[in-house]
């Protein structure tokens, strides 16, 4: 039997980096390409030694494992653990859903597998098939959130003056501060005197990317904030208008503050 190491490699490659961008864009992460192709690089090459060398070590669970690791390493360099773990898990569920559906799309359709031209078309429905029913997962996810579940109670301690607050979890706000290292929420004045305190206080101006602009905030950074009773570091933006009509809460929570801090949801 001949095998077409080339073939091989480039069917590797294209698959991996269609799910390398499939985790991407679950994850909502924006990754460089360059690090985007060479973790698909690193995979395809690794099934090529696989195959090429035939060492039965190389075909071990244990291995396998570590590649995958590695390639979500490599196209996402993580800066927290718990994001590596998200990146991983998101990872493995497209791998197993893409693969699912190709063999599902394979059969349906009976197509010569060996031709590779037919193969890239498969792997395309597969892969549009695929992000449809994992986003559609997505939407169930969000859909069974309650949203008085998702109103905590925030304690904010700014020059030293204390500030209680009823913050609710948006889980369109994913935004992150760069300059201040710090998610970011956002918040109503509680009355004219808080007002003028704030207004003194020093603040940094920060930048918020959004799909159709870029937009220049002034935030300020606060090392104590309490969610639930747990501390954490975050930067707050005022704004002038009510957040809520019906005055249920008065802060936008982050949407990474409540995966990684309050720990989410289960259904």
């Amino acid at each position: 039997m001949h095998v077409y190491i080339d073939y091989i490699l480039i069917e590797n490659f294209i698959f991996d980096l269609l799910i390398i961008w499939q985790t991407e864009v679950l994850v909502k992460r924006k990754i460089n390409i360059k690090r985007r192709m060479l973790a698909a690089i690193l995979s395809s090459a690794y099934v090529c030694i696989m195959i090429c060398l035939q060492i039965r070590l190389l075909d071990s669970l244990f291995l396998k494992l570590l590649l995958s690791f590695g390639v979500v390493f490599v196209a996402f360099n993580p800066k927290r653990l718990n994001e590596y773990i998200k990146e991983i898990a998101v990872f493995y569920l497209s791998t197993v859903i893409n693969a699912g559906t190709t063999v599902l799309v394979e059969q349906m359709i009976n197509v010569d597998m060996s031709k590779i031209i037919l193969k890239l078309i498969v792997y395309s429905i597969s892969l549009t098939l695929s992000y449809i029913f994992t986003k559609q997962l997505w939407k169930i996810y969000k859909n069974n959130i309650n949203e008085k579940s998702l109103i905590y109670k925030v304690e904010l301690e700014i020059e030293g003056n204390k500030y209680w607050y009823k913050g609710f979890v948006d889980t369109g706000n994913t935004a992150r501060s760069i300059e201040l290292n710090v998610p970011i929420v956002f918040a109503e004045y509680l009355d004219e005197e808080q007002k003028r305190k704030i207004e003194k206080t020093q603040k940094s101006q920060i930048e918020i990317c959004t799909i159709s602009s870029i937009n220049y905030l002034e935030a300020i950074k606060v090392k104590k904030a309490k969610i639930d009773g747990k501390t954490i570091e975050l930067g707050i933006v005022f704004v002038e208008n009510k957040l809520d009509r019906k005055s249920q809460y008065n802060m936008v929570l982050n949407y990474h503050i409540f995966e990684e801090v309050l720990g989410g949801i289960s259904i």
